[in-house]
């Protein structure tokens, strides 16, 4: 869509994944993808953006008041669990060296946001970087039904009026020319999405990132046990 945005800034590269209540092969899957060649572990540079973790495959969690962080060797999972199904949970994988660039987290919550409803989405979010190039990375989740793009429309808002630079990424379970749409609709139009090349899902390319103030494109994606596969962004 037709954006306005500022230049670009230093961003990290990212990978959207809904794990359909992840189990071992999954979050193996996804460590592989975060392991990039030639580097070792520790010095990764890529956050994944997830949705539908399940239990992180590491016993004990810091808990700060909904907000569980898993330490999961050479990463930091943050997750926010919500709903009456585990599988409910947004949440951002960080490179253990890169925790201590960051800066806040909040919880951005749905209108008439009920605990125990699986539809009504929290987006889980964190800063990353110093003053000069500091993003906000989300998770979103967003229901499979009729309500997808008003939901992400209402929670990509809220980004916008908070954060001068982020990208959310995850499950829009919406294609891009419908989200596109809805945004347009509400004179939305400084933000840029960007899809995979290919689907991510049968019902198409519903797995994909929202930017304002940077830009992504794609790079990899790949399948894994969930019906949903794997997507990577990185900055052109």
């Amino acid at each position: 869509m037709a954006a306005s945005v500022a230049l670009p800034v230093v961003a990290l590269p990212v990978i959207v994944f809904n794990m359909q209540g992840a189990n071992h092969s999954k979050w193996t899957t996804l460590r592989n993808q975060l392991t990039e060649p030639g580097r070792e572990r520790k010095a990764s540079s890529k956050i994944a953006l997830v949705q539908e973790t399940g239990k992180p495959p590491v016993a004990e969690a810091d808990d700060r008041g909904g907000l569980k962080i898993y330490n999961w060797g050479s990463w930091c999972i943050y997750t926010l669990e919500f709903g009456k199904n585990l599988r409910c949970t947004t949440g951002v994988v960080v490179p253990e060296h890169l925790r201590k660039e960051i800066k806040a987290y909040t919880a951005l919550k749905p209108s008439n946001f009920d605990p125990n409803d699986d539809r009504r989405r929290k987006l889980l979010c964190l800063q990353i970087g110093d003053a000069d190039t500091n993003v906000w990375y989300c998770s979103i989740h967003a229901p499979a039904s009729v309500n997808a793009v008003p939901y992400s429309v209402e929670m990509l808002k809220q980004c916008r009026s908070r954060f001068a630079k982020f990208v959310c990424g995850g499950d829009f379970n919406c294609s891009k020319q419908e989200l596109v749409a809805g945004l347009e609709a509400d004179n939305i139009t400084d933000l840029t999405v960007t899809e995979p090349e290919e689907a991510t899902h049968t019902s198409g390319k519903i797995d994909y990132v929202v930017s304002r103030g940077i830009v992504y494109a794609p790079k990899v994606q790949g399948s894994s046990e969930s019906d949903h596969g794997w997507a990577e962004f990185a900055p052109p």
